[in-house]
């Protein structure tokens, strides 16, 4: 039997361990610039997710958030996903500036992010963004 790891790490963490490990890649890893993150960014990164039923979910706790946070040293960039219209976050302070980043340069610019399990919590993880993962049912 074989272990094929989800991260490159994984594969020495297994083999280290006399487990029979092999990394085949991922087509993220092909995408993905290299990783950045800036300790002393004051950005959070919102990520609610890709469907309308997790964006009603999920924008009511990170508006929370914002409110909570906000005004001191830390700025919110909301995640736009490009499928869902720019109307449904309306619901998000008007200091939350709501970006659509194709290609990772808003993301590469946070200190830490919340983002909805799935996708964006990987491409963070492989962008080596700290993040909090939240999934409201």
């Amino acid at each position: 039997s074989k272990v094929f790891p989800v991260f490159p790490f994984e594969e020495k963490i297994y083999l280290a361990h006399g487990v029979n490990a092999l990394f085949p890649g991922h087509p993220l890893t092909a995408m993905l610039p290299e990783p950045a993150y800036d300790p002393e960014s004051p950005y959070i990164g919102l990520l609610p997710g890709s469907r309308k039923s997790e964006l009603e979910k999920h924008l009511p706790v990170m508006a929370a958030l914002i409110k909570l946070l906000g005004g001191g040293e830390f700025r919110f960039k909301c995640f736009k996903a490009p499928s869902l219209p720019m109307e449904l976050y309306s619901t998000l302070p008007d200091s939350c500036e709501i970006v659509e980043d194709k290609g990772y340069v808003h993301r590469r610019s946070l200190r830490l992010a919340v983002a909805s399990s799935g996708t964006a919590s990987f491409e963070n993880a492989m962008l080596g963004i700290p993040t909090l993962i939240m999934y409201k049912t």
